[in-house]
């Protein structure tokens, strides 16, 4: 499976998809995120990671306990998961519109081998600061692969609701203890085109209440709760990925982080994503913003309106065979994103010797 693994992700690598480079330190879960975080407020250097010897369930109790207890710590730490004095890209925050995103893309361990190349082969390349991989399992491969950017949540496998709302917890604590303007949330299935959303982002003003993203298939949900009522409120789905503001993650702290989101989820009883759009619209009293350029698996991808570089996300179904509408430049892409990519990113080199070649 290892071997499968890197013969999938240096697919491209003879060509110059992937750079040489560096990796950064290892992060295999989100208690040593968090402690990144901290140690860089402070100015220190983050030690390599170490191996416990404890079977595997005192490892995940332990995890969670030293994760709470860091989360207690530097609930007020104002600091970049990304050090701005090393950052790659030099321009003022405001034009550096996608240095202050953080992207978040949920995942599992079933999906390591199957989606994620895919993604590190092509629009990672172009996010490689901002974008981190929340799972339920640790994998070195992926890891090294990502320049440590795997971030193991201590969360159970699997599409359960409680799965799900924990790693979503997960992906808005870490970005709420960030000091990004933005926080994207997108699957594992997702192609993200990150020029049409650092685009679209300079739009809206991370200062003021912003609730991003695509409708869901039901336009509206209507729910009886004890504590709310009678409700109506309308979601982001999260397989087309949506954005929050930094104004609206703080309206949504006392809410959602710290495992509150995973909680709320569990009293109304719905899906993390449905969850966010319950918090966002009933609770905190924003209203979602539905921009037609987010795709999910559950659209027809035939019916996509071109050209592509104008959409944000994309996605795809293997079983119905629902794919983009995109010259297949290789023989070996059942996601079609290396072909997304050569599409709308037709100037690269390695595209144009793909095209010569066909």
């Amino acid at each position: 499976m290892v071997l499968c693994f890197w013969l999938s992700l240096m697919l491209w690598a003879p060509y110059g998809i992937l750079e040489a480079r560096p990796a950064l330190s290892d992060v295999h879960s989100s208690t040593d995120l968090l402690e990144n975080v901290a140690r860089r407020s402070r100015g220190e250097s983050s030690p390599k990671p170490k191996s416990a010897d404890l079977p595997e369930s005192d490892k995940v109790d332990a995890r969670i306990k030293r994760r709470n207890s860091l989360l207690h710590q530097i609930s007020n730490v104002k600091a970049s998961i990304d050090d701005p004095d090393n950052a790659s890209v030099t321009t003022s925050k405001k034009t550096n519109v996608l240095g202050n995103v953080f992207i978040s893309v949920k995942t599992t361990r079933q999906n390591h081998r199957v989606r994620l190349p895919a993604i590190l082969q092509t629009w990672f390349q172009l996010a490689r600061e901002q974008t981190y991989f929340f799972t339920d399992a640790e994998d070195a491969e992926v890891s090294r692969a990502s320049g440590g950017h795997l971030v193991m949540t201590g969360c159970a496998s699997g599409h359960t609701r409680q799965a799900l709302s924990c790693k979503m917890n997960s992906e808005f604590d870490a970005f709420v203890l960030s000091a990004k303007e933005w926080w994207c949330h997108f699957d594992d299935d997702n192609y993200v085109n990150v020029v049409s959303l650092e685009k679209t982002l300079k739009s809206f003003n991370s200062s003021e209440l912003w609730y991003l993203g695509r409708d869901s298939i039901r336009p509206t949900i209507d729910l009886t709760t004890k504590q709310w009522g009678d409700v109506r409120f309308r979601f982001a789905t999260g397989g087309a990925g949506f954005c929050i503001s930094r104004a609206l993650a703080n309206e949504m702290k006392p809410h959602a982080f710290k495992g509150r989101l995973r909680e709320l989820s569990e009293e109304i009883r719905l899906p993390d994503d449905v969850t966010v759009g319950f918090l966002v619209e009933v609770i905190v009293g924003a209203k979602l913003t539905a921009l037609p350029n987010f795709h999910s698996h559950l659209e027809e991808m035939l019916l996509i309106r071109k050209p592509l570089r104008n959409q944000i996300s994309l996605s795809y179904n293997s079983k119905r065979k629902n794919f983009v509408p995109v010259e297949q430049l290789l023989p070996r892409d059942p996601t079609r994103f290396l072909s997304i990519h050569c599409e709308i990113f037709r100037e690269l080199p390695t595209c144009k010797r793909f095209r010569r070649r066909r």
